[in-house]
């Protein structure tokens, strides 16, 4: 039998930005004995509780700490100009669908409001105008960059298997997202785009801030490996950058196993060139040399 998940109490703490005395505290009283002390081990049963009470509960603010994904719809001024309007309208609601998905892998779980009432709570909102996609967190919890690491994994591998390409980058930091006034603005949305501009494949690079975050937080082996270094194809040129492994999701299971989806990967190739002629296909190609700079990097001289 598998080994049942366990949780220090100093990644609950960095997890959910809740300090350790007010752990124990609350596991005390639901009945729970556990030892005031960082490296303490809780089972998933604990950490359903603790996560129910301290995460769940939060409530989304205006202004906060958080990661965002920006993501472009590639060639769709030309798609536009191309096709129909029903055809238009027809795409883009087919990526409403790819969000609702993504959206309905994050937003798991339920809170109680005043008024005694269930609702689903969010840890990813996501938003679109035209060819933009934008992902936001509640916050910069190692929770929430989980979640829009899946969000972003779920959308971008239902837009590309759907022959919807898409580049995009990714970065933390202070943002505002005010959906009642519909006023989204902050550094990291401007870092996030810039970066975007410069990306030369289909896939998703990750700014510095990003490294940052990397470097400050214990991040769990499976979410470090849905990002992987290397020389990414910018406009600017093969710069070394942290991308997410977009790759790895076309093989879900095989995801798990960090098996090679080589063939799935080959198959989604090949239906994109099937659409795609010209200087646009530079994009393919710099796509098929991201995938071989992981999967099949070339020796150091």
């Amino acid at each position: 039998m598998p080994e049942a998940k366990t949780f220090l109490l100093s990644e609950i703490e960095e997890g959910f930005n809740v300090p350790i005395k007010k752990i124990v505290e609350h596991l005390s009283s639901k009945g729970y004995t556990v030892e005031n002390n960082p490296n303490s081990k809780i089972g998933s049963a604990e950490y359903n509780i603790l996560y129910d009470e301290f995460y769940a509960q939060k409530k989304w603010k205006n202004t906060d700490e958080r990661f965002v994904v920006y993501l472009d719809i590639m060639g769709f001024k030309d798609f536009v100009s191309r096709n129909k309007h029903e055809a238009v309208h027809g795409t883009l609601e087919k990526v409403l669908g790819f969000i609702k998905d993504a959206e309905g892998f994050s937003n798991t779980g339920f809170t109680t409001d005043e008024n005694g009432k269930k609702t689903q709570f969010e840890t990813i909102h996501i938003t679109m105008f035209s060819d933009s996609i934008f992902l936001f967190s509640k916050d910069n919890t190692r929770l929430s960059f989980a979640m829009i690491t899946i969000a972003a994994y779920t959308l971008f591998v239902d837009a590309i298997t759907n022959c919807i390409p898409m580049k995009g980058a990714m970065a933390c930091g202070l943002i505002s997202v005010d959906r009642e006034q519909h006023i989204y603005c902050g550094q990291p949305l401007i870092d996030a785009h810039l970066l975007q501009e410069d990306v030369n494949y289909y896939g998703v690079v990750a700014h510095h801030s990003i490294d940052k975050f990397f470097l400050d937080n214990e991040v769990d082996e499976f979410h470090r490996n849905c990002f992987k270094d290397f020389k990414t194809p910018l406009k600017s040129g093969n710069i070394v950058h942290r991308n997410l492994n977009w790759f790895a999701a076309l093989d879900f299971w095989g995801m798990f196993r960090q098996d090679i989806p080589k063939k799935e990967f080959e198959k989604e190739i090949e239906k994109l060139k099937a659409i795609t002629s010209g200087a646009p296909r530079k994009y393919i190609d710099n796509t098929i040399d991201a995938f071989n700079s992981i999967y099949y990097p070339k020796p150091s001289s």
